[in-house]
Order: C-alpha cells, then structure tokens, then sequence
C-alpha cells in the first residue's frame, strides 16, 4: 500500500484519469470542496475548481480530455464539464431541478453523460444530456417510481439502472435505440449499483437476496437468467463491487463482524479470495486502475485523516 495523499481535510472520490497517470477526487484541502487531479505517484496536486459552493462526484472522460461534475455554483445541484487542465468549465443542464451527485455516467464513446435529475417533489428521473451541451432527454419515465444509478454497458447500446418503487428495489436495463426496458431483477429484494463486467456479459449488483438484512454482491446475465451469489462470508456484509478492466477481479468493501470496512478481491474465474487491506481503520471506495495496470487500486482509507491510497 501506498498513501498518495494525506490531509487535516476530507479527500473522496477518487477516480483514474483512462490512461491510469492521473488521479481525480474531490478535497476541502483549501476550504472549499473543489476538483483535484494528482499525478498517480502522488506527485503535482493541481487544483481545478476553486468555488465557494460545493463540487462533487468527479469523473473523466473516457478519452480523458475532460471531467464531469455536480456544483451547487448556481444556487442548486447542476451538471458541469471541465478540461483536464482546469481551463474550459461549461455548464450542461439548466432545469430547475437538482442533478444528484453520484448519479451521472459518460458513454463510452465520451458524446454523452447520463444523470439523475431531483424534482421539487423528490421524483428522480434518468436523463441524458449531449457532453458538448444541448437539450437533455428523460429516459426513465415510470409512474409512482424513481429511477437513479445509471450505468452505460460497454458498447453504448444499453443503460442498466435501479428502480424503486414502495419499497422495493430492482435493476432495470433499456435499450437506447429502442427505449424498450427488460427487467433484469423483479422481486421483493432490494438491488442496487449496477456495474458491467468489461464484455457486457453480466451485471455485478448489490442486493439483500440471501436473506436477513446483510448486503452480498451478485452478478446476473445482462441478458436474463439466475442471480449467482458471489459473497457468502455468513457474518459479512459486502458492497460496493467493481470489476477490474480485464474482467478477472472483482474488488469490494467488506464489513467484517465487529471490525472496520476491509478491502477484498475476488477472483471471478477461481474465486479465489484474497483480503487486500488489514488495518484497524475503514478502508473503502475501491476504484481499478485501467485494464494496463489492472492490479492496481485506489481507495479512501480512515487510518489517518482523509487518505487517498493506492494498492498494487
């Protein structure tokens, strides 16, 4: 393990530049809460957004020329774009309702982002917007029900995201060109944050199907079929799963009875598992650098105050 960053101040979010040589995340390192890009190594920290309101949920694009954002700059939560060397802000959306934070996604192809936008009412909606700006588009229209989570499958063509409706929590994936929806999940279990494998085989997802209230990580055919449990550690509760560039790994905080968040990873041709953090503190938000350097991560520690570090 190496700590790329330390600060008195929170630093999250952290998130790989696509060709795995830089680090964005978001810091209150100088009082506000602002976009930040780091060399890998931890070197040449480069501010790029100095506001008084609050910027979040960073995210470059895929050809790794730009970064998506949420800022509160005009009064409430709005979409923003910037070039990777802070020049270039533009803002995309301009609607009265709010975008949330951890909710947008660039397309693969990097021409478009999709969002979730807050109504007054609280009804979330998924929406897409063009990258260079334009009239966003509301994909997700269902009665009763709120629609967050969006995630872009490998080639572009599908949107898998979660539905939620009195009480229950399922993943849905529309087809873009069709706008037809299928229903990957439809019970009673709560499912959340929807992640492809690279070849756009399968979803990895969160859910609460094997029964009681503890969260394990499943992956299911994108194109239907049985939910396989990949978690099964009885006394654990596992979350927040990414899969490596490679499609080989899938990283992911576990809760250990009675002890902080570790990270682990689990081999998805073996399964073999292996526990990559075992400090006292709570290790967490795993993000694989790209497919070249697919054994290396970067995650948010608590062992010192607001550490960015990276495991290779």
């Amino acid at each position: 393990m190496k700590r790329l960053r330390e600060s008195a101040n929170e630093d999250i979010g952290a998130m790989w530049s696509p060709d795995g040589k830089k680090i964005a995340f978001v810091s209150r390192a100088n009082g506000n809460s602002d976009i930040y890009v780091i060399d890998a190594d931890g070197a040449n920290p480069q501010r790029l957004t100095d506001h008084p309101a609050y910027d979040g949920g960073v995210l470059w694009s895929p050809d790794g020329s730009k970064l998506a954002f949420t800022s509160g700059r005009s009064g409430s939560s709005k979409l923003y774009t910037i070039n990777a060397d802070g020049s270039g802000l533009k803002r995309l959306t301009t609607s009265e309702a709010q975008e949330d934070e951890a909710n947008h996604a660039w397309s693969p192809d990097g021409k478009q982002l999709a969002f979730v936008t807050i109504t007054t009412n609280r009804q979330l909606s998924v929406w897409v917007t063009n990258s260079n700006g334009g009239t966003p588009e509301q994909l997700t229209k269902p009665a009763n029900a709120n629609a967050t989570q969006p995630v872009w499958s490998p080639d572009g063509s599908e949107l898998a995201y979660v539905e939620s409706k009195k009480g229950r929590s399922n993943l849905r994936i529309m087809t873009l060109a069709s706008k037809a929806v299928r229903n990957l999940t439809d019970d009673n279990f709560r499912s959340s944050r929807p992640t492809w494998t690279p070849d756009g085989s399968h979803v990895v997802f969160e859910s609460l199907r094997a029964g009681g209230a503890r969260t394990d990580l499943f992956m299911i055919p994108s194109n239907g079929g049985e939910a396989v449990n990949l978690t099964t550690t009885p006394a654990n509760e596992d979350m927040d799963g990414t899969v490596s560039g490679n499609g080989q790994q899938l990283a992911y905080v576990s809760f250990i009875e009675g002890k902080p968040a570790q990270l682990f990873s689990l081999n998805l041709g073996n399964k073999a598992l292996k526990q990559l953090t075992q400090s006292g503190a709570l290790e967490f938000q795993p993000v694989w650098r790209p497919v070249t350097k697919a054994k290396s991560l970067a995650y948010r520690s608590a062992e010192i105050p607001a550490a960015i570090a990276s495991l290779r």
